[in-house]
């Protein structure tokens, strides 16, 4: 009876102690975010890969290593991401109607940004409106692009298509000195217009930028093409680039997390991108940025978290990583030690409190 009494003190006292600790660091160590990370871009040139490389170089300082790998097809990321596994890829971005598009293994971290359609042609020219690019040579971007995809639709919507026009399907730095050379009419981009490519094209004095007219009536025909204003001047004061106010269409950019990533990084990732994407641009407000204007995409809960409510408690003591973690990762972790706590406490509190109520029985027989 002693010899069992000892053995069980053995085990509760030192063995199952041991036993939680062990298992809660294995459990940490799983959520710890990956060390090397893919992070699915557009071209070299565009607002993508621009956006990448400011969050690769976010990650570093954190003990992450991101890759990023340019893909022309842009409108593959989220199909990309929604069959990757742990090892990746892990990020990418949207800019694109997913209305026939699965959602379901990806999260959203937020709209960061607005990307215009824009459409240069000669200045020269007689292109004045997009009407006018019936029978021209016109640039659209190469296949599985998100321009691509999208002037196709809308050209078709002025009878402008393959029959009677000269689609060119050229890449974004392509396109920029086919225009510049002449050897095409017009092009479009889809980028910010932040983008050194949209700055250099608006500055070219041969170069015009062409308004679509009818982008109010587009943003209703097309789901998430919403309308925008390219102020006049934008660009350049003194020498008026644009010459005056442009009317076009746009598409919100987000970027997407595959749910095989993990909740540590999809939290680290969204506290860089509120850190960095919050402010005033041509399209938006101070703090309007990043928002959820995908419907079809499921909110990440840690980064719908930060936007609302900012950093939590953990990070003054434990840091950006390891409170971003604690807070938004190891909910179920934390729970089981608690647990585990509480259970102890009872267990300790009955092992001590019996002997002395015994005590006090015997006292009173006595």
């Amino acid at each position: 009876m002693v010899r069992r009494s000892l053995q069980f003190l053995y085990f509760y006292y030192i063995a199952l102690p041991l036993i939680s600790i062990v298992a809660i660091i294995v459990s940490f160590v799983t959520i710890l975010p990956p060390r090397d990370i893919v992070i699915l871009a557009g071209p070299e040139e565009g607002y993508f890969a621009n956006v990448a490389a400011s969050i690769r170089n976010e990650l570093r300082p954190l003990g992450i290593n991101a890759q990023i790998e340019h893909i022309e097809d842009t409108t593959h990321i989220i199909d990309r991401l929604s069959g990757a596994d742990t090892s990746g890829p892990h990020l990418g971005f949207v800019a694109q109607d997913l209305a026939a598009t699965p959602t379901d293994r990806v999260f959203s971290l937020g709209m960061i940004s607005i990307e215009p359609l824009w459409l240069f042609s000669q200045a020269t020219g007689d292109i004045r409106n997009i009407r006018d690019l019936k029978g021209r040579s016109v640039s659209i971007g190469p296949e599985g692009s998100g321009v691509r995809v999208l002037c196709r639709r809308i050209l078709n919507l002025y009878g402008i298509n393959e029959s009677n026009t000269t689609f060119v399907n050229l890449s974004i730095a392509d396109s920029t000195v086919a225009l510049e050379d002449k050897q095409i009419d017009a092009a479009f981009f889809l980028l910010s217009a932040k983008t050194p490519v949209i700055k250099r094209l608006n500055s070219r004095i041969g170069l015009q930028l062409i308004g679509i007219e009818e982008a109010e009536a587009l943003s209703h025909k097309i789901s998430h093409l919403e309308r925008v204003i390219i102020p006049k001047g934008a660009f350049e004061i003194r020498s008026l680039r644009p010459g005056k106010d442009v009317e076009t269409v746009a598409l919100p950019v987000t970027m997407i997390v595959g749910k095989e990533a993990g909740d540590t990084l999809s939290a680290l990732v969204a506290n860089i991108l509120r850190e960095n994407y919050a402010w005033e641009t041509l399209f938006t407000k101070d703090y309007e940025l990043p928002s959820f204007v995908y419907h079809e995409l499921e909110p990440h809960p840690a980064a719908k978290d930060l936007y609302e409510s900012g950093l939590p408690y953990w990070v003054d003591i434990f840091g950006t990583r390891y409170g971003l973690m604690i807070s938004y990762a190891a909910h179920p972790i934390v729970f089981v030690f608690l647990t585990a706590v509480v259970i102890f406490g009872f267990v300790i509190t009955y092992a001590e409190i019996v002997p002395v109520l015994i005590s006090v029985r015997d006292l009173f027989r006595r």
